[in-house]
């Protein structure tokens, strides 16, 4: 805690306490789970809270949106990546398909009941994925060399860099992800429901990064993007790149989506984080970027009776994919794919 000032000291003491990336950077040296207890907080608000969690529902379509980005785009970054390849089977389309439509049916949950109610399927499923990061940590620590001399594996700083790729990239380009409707009020809100969530899967007060403002949030997305994600894409190896085509392959063919392309999401998002994509692009895939943007970023999502269709064939697709048996490719994600010849990603064009 930094030390008041007599002039305007309320002022400085919220200026030291802010989250800045530079402090956030100090955590990578802390355990990613602080100890938390399962009890709400003290700065927890009953409004926002409930606030939070039904505009999720309302708009889940879209958060899943950004949530599936993120999680895509962030494989680029070293340590999420060996995380994730070393601990779970990311073998294959059939192993990635059941992983990832698991952590879409953890997060629904989690939108879709009170998770500080223990009882609940949202807590239940809160309670197991903080006891799978904990054997993350100790899987990482006994067979894995640390990333630098006092970094760890799973610390608070991998904690609050995967709560940006979550809730970040939302507030960050709402207008072109299917937000912009919302309101300054109804952020702050989200923001509310996601410091609980992190709080819960162990991320202590001091590098929450929804615990500030919606400005504060934004800045450390964009140094996020700026100092971590854009540089990983633009380094990205083939082993990372073909994980990220794995990911996306697996949800689009379980969930049964024809419009949606692995190469048009990815053009789709590129130019959001100012990166750009060189893969050539078929017929299919630029019909698929258009149709993300008509559904997206053309303002449409503005209208709630429009919401309320897209989450309902969001949700029955999903449920469909959970009740299929899986019939994606058990080979190998390198077999699959092969090495890349160079890499997808380059520095953005001017336009």
């Amino acid at each position: 805690m930094c030390q008041k000032e007599t002039i305007d000291e309320v002022v400085v003491q919220i200026e030291c306490d802010r989250l800045t990336w530079e402090k956030l950077q100090q955590g990578k040296t802390k355990d990613g789970d602080c100890g938390n207890s399962l009890e709400k907080p003290k700065w927890f608000e009953e409004e926002q809270y409930l606030r939070g969690q039904k505009l999720l529902m309302d708009n889940l379509l879209c958060s899943m949106f950004c949530h599936l980005a993120g999680l895509i785009l962030g494989v680029a970054i070293e340590i999420p990546y060996t995380v994730l390849a070393n601990t779970g089977n990311h073998r294959s389309l059939k192993d990635l398909a059941s992983r990832y439509l698991s952590t879409s049916d953890k997060i629904i949950k989690w939108y879709s009941s009170d998770i500080f109610n223990p009882t609940t399927e949202g807590a239940k499923s809160i309670a197991m994925v903080r006891k799978m990061h904990a054997a993350s940590h100790r899987t990482m620590n006994r067979s894995h060399p640390k990333p630098d001399a006092n970094e760890l594996w799973m610390s608070q700083f991998y904690m609050a860099t995967t709560q940006i790729s979550f809730v970040g990239l939302m507030m960050f380009c709402p207008k072109a992800v299917g937000l912009g409707h919302l309101s300054k009020a109804d952020k702050e809100a989200i923001m509310h429901y996601w410091r609980c969530i992190g709080y819960l899967l162990g991320i202590s007060d001091e590098y929450n990064v929804c615990g500030g403002s919606i400005d504060d949030l934004e800045t450390l997305t964009l140094a996020f993007v700026e100092n971590l994600l854009r540089p990983s894409m633009l380094e990205i190896s083939s082993d990372k790149f073909n994980m990220t085509r794995g990911i996306l392959d697996s949800v689009l063919k379980s969930i049964g989506n024809r419009f949606v392309t692995r190469n048009g999401f990815i053009a789709f998002w590129c130019p959001i984080i100012k990166v750009h994509f060189d893969e050539k692009l078929s017929v299919g895939d630029r019909i698929c970027v258009l149709l993300m943007k008509l559904v997206y970023s053309s303002g449409i999502t503005n209208f709630e009776i429009v919401r309320r269709f897209l989450n309902y064939r969001h949700k029955q697709r999903y449920l469909s994919a959970f009740a299929s048996p899986n019939r994606l490719s058990d080979s190998c994600l390198n077999d699959v794919y092969g090495d890349i010849p160079m890499c997808p990603y380059l520095v953005k064009k001017n336009s």
